[in-house]
């Protein structure tokens, strides 16, 4: 099965927060895998209680949602807009925009990203690129063991 890749031109501002974003995930999945690692072995030790995988999804979906929050809350601060409903209906989708990326992510989705600098570029540009491209060569994807523990969002078909 070939990998399928898709590809975006979007303004350098857009694709740091991207990113940034997807890091964000990534760090996040760390500490899931790191969670995971430790209900493994609580239930060499324990058996597989119900009480202890409840304990353990909590603390995962509890990581999940701070880390997502966070991320929601620092890209909002560059939202000039002083709409307050319009900066809530951005946070609930950037939101779960975030869960459903992390899901895709656990189960393989990696991502790349690429710039091609202009020709002619202003300090403020030769900036944001530097950022891009620091960014790009640290999207490292873990290697996730066992199945899943995210669930996929339901379908809107």
């Amino acid at each position: 099965m070939t990998p399928e890749a898709f590809f975006f031109h979007i303004c350098a501002e857009t694709i740091e927060v991207i990113g940034k974003t997807v890091t964000v995930l990534i760090t996040t999945l760390k500490g899931i895998s790191d969670l995971r690692k430790l209900r493994q072995e609580a239930e060499k030790v324990l058996g597989k209680e119900e009480d202890l995988k409840a304990m353990f999804d909590e603390k995962i979906e509890e990581r999940i949602n701070h880390a997502v929050q966070r991320r929601t809350q620092e890209i909002l601060e560059t939202y000039k807009n002083g709409d307050t409903g319009r900066r809530n209906e951005l946070g609930v989708a950037l939101d779960l925009a975030q869960k459903n990326l992390l899901v895709r992510i656990e189960r393989g989705m990696s991502v790349e990203v690429r710039v091609v600098l202009p020709e002619v570029s202003s300090g403020q540009q030769s900036e944001i690129y530097t950022k891009i491209l620091d960014v790009s060569h640290n999207l490292e994807i873990p290697a996730i063991e066992g199945p899943p523990i995210l669930r996929l969002p339901p379908s809107n078909n």
